[in-house]
C-alpha cells in the first residue's frame, strides 16, 4: 500500500509543519557547516559553507556533461 495515497489531508498538514520548521531553521542560521536557503517555489538548498559554487557560473558544456 502506498503510504502517501492513504494519508489524505494528513500529508498536507505534514507539509505545512515541515515548511514552518524549515523557515525557522533558515531564519536562525545556526548550522556551522551549512547554509540553508529557500529557492523559488518549494526548493530548499543546503550549501556547505566555504565550498559554495553557483552552477550558473560554470561553462555550459560542464553543466551538460554533469547532467548526463
Amino acid at each position: 500500500m502506498n503510504p502517501v495515497a492513504c494519508c489524505g489531508r494528513g500529508r498536507v498538514q505534514l507539509n505545512g509543519v515541515f515548511r514552518t520548521l524549515a523557515r525557522g531553521v533558515i531564519a536562525v542560521d545556526h548550522l556551522p557547516d551549512y547554509l540553508i536557503a529557500k529557492e523559488l517555489g518549494e526548493i530548499i538548498r543546503f550549501i556547505r559553507r566555504g565550498q559554495a559554487m553557483d552552477w550558473r557560473a560554470l561553462p555550459p558544456e560542464t553543466v551538460k556533461a554533469a547532467a548526463n
